[in-house]
């Protein structure tokens, strides 16, 4: 089942859980977009994704 989303997942609703913080921290320029940050933000969608 790894890389598999669960079968109630809407996948547009997946694709704004991972775009949504980081489009945010860039239109608001809150913070800078770091490569860590991208991957922890990707870590915790698809762990509540899966």
């Amino acid at each position: 089942m790894a890389g598999q989303l669960r079968a109630d997942v809407d996948p547009a609703d997946a694709v704004e859980l991972v775009y949504a913080p980081i489009y945010y921290r860039l239109l608001l320029r809150t913070r800078p977009v770091r490569p860590e940050d991208a991957r922890r933000q990707l870590q915790l969608a698809f762990e509540g994704l899966a």
